[in-house]
């Protein structure tokens, strides 16, 4: 009769270490692995994004941005632009046009209002 091998406890807890690893990693959201696709733009890039968003909803800089002085201090987290980054991965970059795949963008939800409204069914 053969005797089951023995393993050690340090294998046993290297291996519950990785393993816890493996998890919390997984379980981290999505841009929170590696660069957003905001940060792996130009600033003349996010620029053209951000004026493309104003327009589409019918906000200023200040919307989203502090004014600090003169300038607008952009590194500045604030709970709209927390939102419009949060639209943007999770909708903007995922999601498509029903009737003819296209890209939607913000203008697609919003009609040029920030409120996010339904809009009633065209007759």
């Amino acid at each position: 009769m053969s005797h089951p091998r023995r393993i050690s406890p340090w294998i046993v807890a290297l291996l519950l270490f990785l393993g816890a690893i493996g998890l919390s990693s997984a379980l981290r959201p999505a841009y929170a692995k590696g660069k957003s696709r905001h940060e792996k733009l130009s600033k003349r890039q996010m620029k053209k994004m951000m004026n493309k968003w104003a327009r589409e909803l019918g906000v200023k800089c200040d919307h989203c941005h502090i004014k600090k002085g003169e300038t607008f201090d952009f590194d500045k987290s604030t709970p709209n632009k927390t939102l419009a980054k949060y639209c943007d991965e999770k909708f903007v970059a995922t999601l498509r046009t029903a009737k003819k795949g296209k890209a939607i963008s913000c203008g697609t939800c919003h009609d040029g209002k920030v409120k996010f409204m339904p809009r009633p069914k065209k007759k």
